[in-house]
Parts: C-alpha cells; structure tokens; sequence
C-alpha cells in the first residue's frame, strides 16, 4: 500500500498547491448553490431597522432573483414556520414609483413573483417589498414589522496550503 501514498505525495509536491474550494457558511445561515448564505431572522423589524442588522452581520436584505432562489427563500420561511406574517427582502422602488431594484446590487428586480393584486402602494406609503404566502407584497417601509433574510456570499476564501 506504499505506492498509493507515495504517488499522493509525489503528486502534491509537482503541483505544489493543494487548494480545497467551496464556499462556507457561518453557523447557522443556510447555504444556496455553495455561493451564498442566508439567515432567517425571527425579531420584527421595519425594514430600515432589518437592514442595519443584516449590515452589521457584513450582510444584506436577500435578493429573491430567480425561480430556484424564490422557492429556497419560501421554503426557507415555512421550514420556521412563518408563514402568517410577512419576510423582508432587500427590493424597493424608492427612486421611481413602481420601479423596484435590489437595494444591494441596484439591478431592477426580473424575474418578479408579485403576489395577487400587488403591488398595491397603498396611501402612496408602500416602496419596500416582503415574501408573504409565497409571492412578493409592497408594505410601508417604515411602519410595517416583519421578520427578514439576510444574504452573503459564501466565504470564497480557499484553504491554501503551500508545499515545498
């Protein structure tokens, strides 16, 4: 069996890097395609206030931009149960009326998964956006509480291990 660990040896020290890849996320957040990490926070919040504490986590309000991330995202609030209340995410339209992008990466929101009758802005109040019974509502970003997602990148950092 000295020839396997051999050649492994003789392998590592031709190549002289060993590199272990994927992305990591901190305990407790929840890994999406080995590139990101989202934290489902139960607390109530505006949505100002939510996101200031996704920022001091080096994080941000999620960003609900494709099927696939819109069915982790809901089934990431029905796993803990929330389902009667509404989640923040980080979409509003505070620029331009109706107009609704990222507040992190400023990209419009496509695809959108606009819940019936939404969005609505009632009294002209309502620029911040939630998931609520498996679509996207407008609420007012102020006076409105409710739980919300944070998102990061996977901690990309490659364990590196220099040889020779």
């Amino acid at each position: 069996m000295a020839v396997p660990s051999v050649f492994c040896a003789v392998v590592i020290l031709c190549l002289g890097v060993v590199r272990v890849t994927g992305g990591r996320c901190p305990t407790g957040w929840s890994p999406y395609e080995d590139e990101f990490c989202f934290l489902l926070r139960k607390e109530t919040y505006n949505w100002f206030d939510a996101t200031s504490v996704c920022r001091t986590m080096g994080a941000y309000l999620a960003e609900d931009t494709s099927d696939s991330r819109h069915t982790f995202l809901n089934d990431l609030v029905h796993s803990h149960g929330f389902t009667s209340n509404y989640t923040w995410i980080g979409l509003q339209d505070f620029a331009e009326e109706n107009v609704f992008v990222w507040s992190h990466s400023g990209r419009r929101a496509y695809p959108t998964f606009w819940g019936p009758s939404e969005p609505q802005d009632k009294g002209g109040e309502e620029d911040c956006v939630a998931l609520h019974t498996g679509g996207w509502i407008d609420n007012n970003c102020e006076d409105g509480r409710g739980h919300f997602i944070c998102e990061k990148p996977a901690s990309g950092d490659e364990d590196e291990a220099i040889i020779g």
